[in-house]
């Protein structure tokens, strides 16, 4: 098969159809991405304008549509070319200068006796309404195929009325057996009917009994309820009467207890405030010997020097004494 037969084929036309659906959904979903800034949106967009860019690429292979012919159904354009043809009558005498491919037929035709002036404006008339016609039609495959689905659901509807048909002969036969056998229920209901009144009422005889006496030792069992109840409600009284009071001593003494502890609280506040203080005093008192120590060392220190002084005081005086004596001696 050839590339231009390919291109030209059923196959290719249904796939291409497919293209464009599946293509043009892309192309949408790429720019809804874009549009809305989700994540990815940079590759969806790519995707989408690769996917239209590479649909566009595909259809230039297409081939271009084919004109029908016409003239299988208005048969008066047979051997005419509308586009190439001219056909000009003259008022006057009545001659005709046709061009184009079919002129020599069509003026055969007329010197034959066989086409009049008239016919021959009805057709130039036609062929006028056919161009305008055409030119207005924006897409010939669209109309065809669009006759094609029209031609296919009237074969449908064809085979959906023949359905139709033999289920309403199947409907009428139903309808009989259900009538007959609605008949044959009614007869055995009434019958049905009559024999469960018999029963009824002879049930409701003894039912009216039963629930007499079961009412007699329902009314016997609340009574009996009505009376423990009565007294475990004097119980509970009495009871509560002592929770009652046991909650107003439980209480007196809750606030004894709440008196106390906040006067030892108290106590211990004061008693921390005067362990702040002589903590204070102690470490005030620790300062002050520290202080004392330094004090005495420098005294010491100087006591030292002033005993050192003093002997050499001492030496220095005996030693003037020693020479004074020994020059009085002389």
């Amino acid at each position: 098969m050839s590339g231009s037969g390919f291109f030209g084929s059923p196959a290719y036309k249904k796939i291409m159809a497919k293209t464009y659906g599946i293509g043009a959904s892309v192309v949408i979903l790429g720019a809804l991405w874009k549009i809305l800034h989700w994540p990815g949106a940079d590759y969806m967009l790519m995707a989408g304008l690769g996917t239209e860019a590479l649909i566009f690429f595909l259809s230039a292979f297409e081939p271009p549509h084919e004109m029908p012919d016409w003239s299988l159904v208005y048969p008066e354009l047979v051997g005419l070319e509308p586009r190439e043809s001219k056909v000009s009558l003259n008022a006057g005498g009545g001659g005709i200068a046709v061009g184009g491919g079919g002129g020599s037929e069509l003026a055969a035709l007329i010197q034959g006796g066989h086409l009049d002036v008239s016919t021959v404006e009805k057709l130039s008339e036609g062929i006028k309404k056919l161009s305008q016609t055409a030119s207005s039609l924006s897409n010939l495959s669209e109309a065809s195929m669009a006759t094609e689905a029209y031609l296919q659901a009237m074969k449908t509807a064809s085979d959906s009325v023949g359905s139709f048909a033999g289920v309403s002969s199947k409907l009428g036969e139903s309808a009989e057996s259900l009538a007959s056998s609605f008949v044959n229920t009614a007869q055995s209901v009434s019958s049905s009917g009559t024999q469960f009144s018999q029963k009824l009422s002879a049930t409701g005889d003894s039912f009216v009994d039963v629930l007499k006496e079961s009412g007699d030792k329902l009314v016997q069992s609340y009574q009996s309820l009505g009376e423990s109840m009565a007294s475990q409600v004097e119980k509970v009284s009495g009871d509560s009467v002592k929770y009652t009071e046991g909650l107003s001593v439980a209480n007196q003494k809750l606030a004894a207890i709440n008196s106390a502890y906040e006067l030892q609280l108290s106590s211990i506040n004061d008693q921390v405030q005067s362990s702040q203080q002589l903590t204070k005093s102690l470490g005030d008192i620790t300062q002050h010997m520290n202080q004392s120590v330094s004090d005495t060392a420098a005294y010491k220190q100087e006591v030292a020097n002033l005993t050192k002084t003093l002997g050499d005081l001492n030496s220095i005086y005996g030693n003037m004494l020693s020479a004074m004596s020994v020059g009085g001696n002389k």
